[in-house]
C-alpha cells in the first residue's frame, strides 16, 4: 500500500531544490568573493625584507657613512673624511676612510692625564713618520721605546671606549685635527707622534704654528682613531 505525502511540504522542497540548482553558479561566485576578501595577506619574501632593511639609513656611529662633526663609532668627533681610502695599522687596515678625535674632556671619565712629555729618551727613534695613516704605528713604536716613563703616546694608546685602537696623531693627522679645532674643541699646544731628530713636532692650536720641541716638554694629548664605514 502506498503512503500519501502531503502536497504542500513536497512542493516546497521541490521549489527549494530548484532555487539552489538554478542559482548554483551565483552562489559559488558570491562565496569565492567573500573568501577572497577575508584571505590572509601574502607572505613577505626574504628579498623584500632585505630591501627594506637596506633602505634604513644607519648613522655614522652605527657603521654608516660619516661627515665632519658626526659622532663616530668610538664615541669621538669625526674630523676628517678622506677622498680615497688610506692604510693605517688599525681595525680598518687598508680600507680606512675617517678619523675621529676623542671628545675634548675625554680624560675626565678615564682619569688619564691629558698632558705629558713626548718621551724621556733623548736619542732619535728614526722610525716615526709624518703622513696620514702613520699615527698608529708611530704610537706603538714610541710606547715601546719610552716604556720607562709615561709618554703622550702611551696615554693616547691607553684611552679606551668601546674601541681600543686610539693613538697619538702623526704630524699630518694633527694638522687635519687643527683645521677642525672648532668642531672638536681641541685646544692648546698639542703633541704629534712624529719626531724631528732629537725633538718632536707639536702644533700650537692658538695659531697653527708647527714647532719642533724638546721631548721632555709637557704638552696636550689628543687621542684619535681611524675607521671605515662597515655598512
Amino acid at each position: 500500500m502506498f503512503r500519501s505525502i502531503p502536497l504542500k511540504p513536497f512542493m516546497a522542497a521541490v521549489a527549494l531544490v530548484a532555487v539552489v540548482a538554478g542559482c548554483g553558479g551565483n552562489t559559488a561566485s558570491s562565496t569565492d568573493s567573500i573568501l577572497t576578501k577575508n584571505a590572509a595577506p601574502p607572505l613577505v619574501s626574504d628579498s623584500t625584507l632585505v630591501s627594506t632593511a637596506a633602505a634604513v639609513k644607519l648613522s655614522c656611529s652605527q657603521g654608516g657613512s660619516c661627515a665632519v662633526g658626526d659622532l663616530g663609532p668610538g664615541g669621538g668627533i669625526v674630523f676628517y673624511v678622506a677622498p680615497t681610502t688610506f692604510v693605517a695599522n688599525a681595525s680598518c687596515l687598508s680600507a680606512c676612510k675617517y678619523l675621529e678625535a676623542a671628545q675634548s674632556e675625554w680624560y675626565v671619565k678615564t682619569k688619564l692625564a691629558n698632558t705629558a712629555p713626548w718621551c724621556g729618551v733623548d736619542s732619535a727613534l728614526s722610525a716615526t713618520k709624518p703622513s696620514i695613516g702613520a699615527g698608529r704605528d708611530n704610537t706603538l713604536i714610541i710606547s715601546k721605546v719610552c716604556a720607562a716613563s709615561p709618554s703622550a703616546a702611551q696615554i693616547a694608546k691607553s684611552y679606551v671606549t668601546n674601541q681600543t685602537d686610539w693613538f697619538l696623531p702623526s704630524l699630518e693627522e694633527l694638522g687635519l685635527l687643527y683645521s677642525q679645532r672648532v668642531v672638536t674643541g681641541v685646544s692648546g699646544k698639542v703633541w704629534s707622534s712624529s719626531e724631528d731628530s732629537k725633538n718632536a713636532w707639536m702644533i700650537d692650536f692658538a695659531g697653527g704654528a708647527k714647532v719642533s720641541a724638546g721631548r721632555t716638554n709637557t704638552y696636550t694629548i689628543a687621542p684619535i682613531r681611524a675607521f671605515a664605514a662597515t655598512k
